[in-house]
């Protein structure tokens, strides 16, 4: 019985190490990075990648591979509303936990 009891709390940290290693894989060059301490300081908002891109101050292209990579690993969501597509954070609470908890090291590769 002891046995069973443990049993949640493994399946949480090995969900907990997935999301790690999809953001560890995510965050592979500055851009990445830089995208998500944005997002991680506004989890809720939803936001265009023309709009990222601006207040990243880098390419649309970039910020669009960044955010393809991201909604791949589940870790953001893409919207389609009026043929726009907003991104955001995933709203799965033990997901963006996790993200927001995560902290990317940086001078993996090199800048914009």
């Amino acid at each position: 019985m002891e046995e069973w009891t443990k049993l949640p709390v493994i399946n949480e940290l090995a969900h907990e190490y997935e999301i790690i290693s999809c953001l560890e894989m995510c965050t592979d060059n500055s851009i990445k990075r830089d995208l998500l301490g944005f997002l991680k300081k506004h989890p809720r908002a939803k936001f265009t990648s023309s709009i990222i891109a601006g207040l990243l101050s880098c390419r649309r292209v970039y910020v669009e591979e960044a955010l393809e990579c991201f909604v791949q690993a589940e870790l953001m969501e893409k919207h389609i509303v009026h043929g726009m597509h907003y991104y955001c954070l995933t709203a799965e609470p033990g997901r963006q936990e996790t993200i927001m908890k995560f902290q990317p090291i940086s001078g993996l590769a090199p800048s914009r």
